[in-house]
């Protein structure tokens, strides 16, 4: 009877609305977890090209719609082709992400009488310490949505600072398909292969080049770290960003043999089979948002030097199962490298069984249903 209840009911439309973002597994799994009997989605994304993850998403079956945008006087033209796009369709939802979507589409769906506007909400204080002149959108976006998903608590108390309703925010934690975190040693030792990874050991990281990450303090511990070992190797994946040319000059000191520097790897989860110890080490609480490499490292059972910052402060497993330093602490840093590294089977033993309590807060079958609750809760009349 229930199901038939189901079958009968009509479809919510959603339209997901993502903005200058060229690979990311969080959205695609969004398209590949949502349940297509409920729920009828349209994607848009705003690029400056047609990046993969578009691609992708298209090959599961959605219909996916290119704005492109290049400049910030785009942004205007965008909005406009939105908001007819808004009239034409009429969604019941409209769901955006990264700051120029939910800029863009707050507005649109805002004139268009869309009444549930959600977003994501990706960063905390970002914002308010490198472009406090951005923060005025961030009100502006907030006072328009219904509802505001947050990752992580620390974000709620940016939000609250903002002056946001607290009605309006939604925590749902960040999801991970971990079916795909499985690699085979075949796979690792091709990633071994292309980066010349025969040395050990391997210091991985794993983060933009921008400041608040805290590149710039876990370098020096490296640099340090070969005076004990020698032929240790440092891998800097994901590297690019603002504070390139500042990175770039601390490894200057840092002999060419014993680091590499990668802008982007696909498989990413190889790379953290790679390493012997990875580091992730945020300037503050509230640099990350929510920090997946927090989860991704552990899970891969990869020991690991953390900093505390997004998610990593509200659950006791990041303590549990990682050596916390200081922030922006560079003795500190070397000496967890030198204690994992001492003691690394001690450490490596540790995080036999962490997957199991990883996957009970981060499986994506949980986020996705938590979203489409709030749908649902949403759309209930319909």
């Amino acid at each position: 009877m229930i199901a038939l209840k189901m079958n009968k009911r009509k479809k919510i439309k959603v339209v997901a609305v993502f903005s200058n973002i060229d690979y990311a597994k969080e959205f695609y799994w969004y398209a590949k977890f949502i349940d297509k009997n409920l729920f009828n989605v349209v994607f848009i994304f705003i690029n400056p090209n047609k990046f993969p993850i578009e691609e992708q998403i298209e090959r599961l079956g959605y219909k996916v719609i290119h704005y492109s945008y290049k400049k910030k006087l785009h942004l205007l033209v965008v909005t406009i082709r939105l908001f007819l796009f808004i009239l034409k369709t009429r969604p019941h939802i409209i769901h955006s992400q990264l700051f120029e979507a939910t800029l863009v589409s707050s507005i649109a769906a805002f004139f268009a009488f869309t009444k549930n506007r959600i977003i994501t909400r990706h960063h905390s204080d970002y914002h308010k310490i490198y472009f406090p002149s951005a923060v005025k959108y961030d009100k502006l976006i907030n006072l328009l949505s219904r509802k505001i998903i947050v990752p992580s608590t620390s974000v709620v108390k940016q939000l609250m600072l903002e002056n946001c309703k607290e009605t309006k925010i939604e925590v749902i934690y960040h999801g991970f398909d971990f079916g795909e975190f499985n690699r085979t040693q075949e796979q690792i030792e091709r990633i071994k292969e292309k980066y010349n990874l025969t040395s050990k050991p391997v210091i991985g990281i794993i983060s933009r080049f921008t400041h608040w990450k805290g590149l710039q303090y876990s370098i020096p511990a490296f640099e340090k770290l070969l005076d004990f070992y020698p032929h240790a190797i440092l891998v800097l994946a994901n590297a690019h960003g603002e504070y390139k040319s500042n990175i770039l000059s601390l490894l200057k000191s840092i002999p060419a043999k014993n680091y590499r520097v990668i802008e982007f790897e696909e498989d990413n989860y190889s790379l953290f089979k790679t390493f012997d110890v990875f580091v992730h080490t945020p300037i503050s609480p509230t640099a990350e948002s929510f920090g997946q490499v927090y989860v991704e490292a552990l899970y891969l059972q990869v020991p690991s030097v953390f900093t505390l910052s997004g998610i990593a402060c509200e659950l006791e497993m990041f303590k549990k199962y990682s050596i916390v330093v200081d922030y922006q602490n560079s003795s500190q840093i070397l000496e967890a490298l030198l204690k994992i590294l001492t003691n690394y089977e001690f450490y490596k033993n540790q995080l036999i069984n962490v997957r199991n309590e990883i996957e009970n807060y981060f499986s994506f079958n949980i986020k996705i249903k938590k979203i489409e609750n709030l749908y649902l809760h949403l759309c209930k009349k319909i």
